[in-house]
């Protein structure tokens, strides 16, 4: 059974982006045009452009987010998350090139950091007792 312009066109883009990501251009009426990403460079958001759709809808692209070259972590336990030792590896963070940080939300006994909705949590134990405020996780991701 021939395939017609329209299908073919339809099937491009998928190929393309299995083969690699390279230009890929399909000529014909519905042609399709599937432009690389460019890799973003020193924690600049890459370009990419707006996509044409076999429908013939524009859909742009959603804006990515620029990301650092690096990314250097600490680890924050649940205690010291719950503690004022945050404040002090937030402290560190701006001192230094840390630019992420780690919060365990579960501890090695298996208690969560926050109240769970979770029945199986709550019926095992697992809820914790001793929760982080909501209003202090607002405040610590604020001060990042």
């Amino acid at each position: 059974m021939p395939l017609s312009t329209r299908s073919i066109a339809g099937l491009a883009l998928p190929l393309a982006l299995a083969c690699g990501g390279r230009d890929a251009t399909v000529s014909g009426r519905d042609s399709l045009r599937h432009s690389a990403v460019r890799p973003a460079a020193s924690g600049v958001p890459a370009e990419r452009d707006t996509v044409l759709h076999p429908d013939s809808l524009r859909v742009p692209r959603a804006p990515l987010v620029a990301r650092p070259a690096e990314v250097r972590g600490l680890y924050v336990n649940r205690w010291a998350a719950l503690g004022d030792r945050i404040w002090e590896l937030i402290a560190v963070a701006r001192r230094t090139e840390v630019n992420a940080l780690v919060i365990d939300v579960k501890d090695d006994r298996g208690f969560v950091l926050y109240r769970s909705r979770v029945p199986l949590a709550r019926e095992i134990g697992a809820d914790t007792m001793r929760p982080m405020r909501q209003e202090r996780v607002r405040a610590v991701l604020d001060s990042m």
